[in-house]
């Protein structure tokens, strides 16, 4: 990014969330939200690609995954299909019902993907 600077560039949605998926690769979601909040202090408003990869990046840790849901709707960005997925496929017992419901609530069209 800061290459990019110095050649007079502005990265954008995709620069952002493409340095965020490096991170959500190694599971290290302190990475991938350093890249997060560098991208709201550009001015670029996080995607819901965005916060599904802060979500990937959480690992097995489902506090902050959860954490990374209540931030996507505090921006205003609603999860779809993958999202709703990523987060199924690390919670367990009543989490993963309540996430089931809120998808369902939400009217996200399931798809095979949901139920691999």
């Amino acid at each position: 990014v800061a290459d990019m600077a110095a050649a007079g560039l502005s990265p954008d949605i995709v620069t952002f969330t493409t340095l965020m998926d490096k991170y959500a690769t190694h599971k290290d979601e302190p990475g991938a939200r350093g890249v997060l909040q560098r991208m709201e202090a550009a001015g670029v408003a996080p995607s819901v690609r965005s916060f599904t990869t802060l979500i990937k990046a959480c690992g097995d840790d489902v506090a902050a995954a959860e954490a990374v849901m209540a931030d996507m709707a505090a921006a205003g960005v609603s999860p779809n299909e993958v999202t709703y997925t990523a987060l199924l496929m690390i919670q367990r017992g009543e989490a993963l019902g309540r996430t089931w419901d809120a998808m369902l609530a939400a009217g996200v069209v399931r798809s095979s993907r949901v139920y691999a």
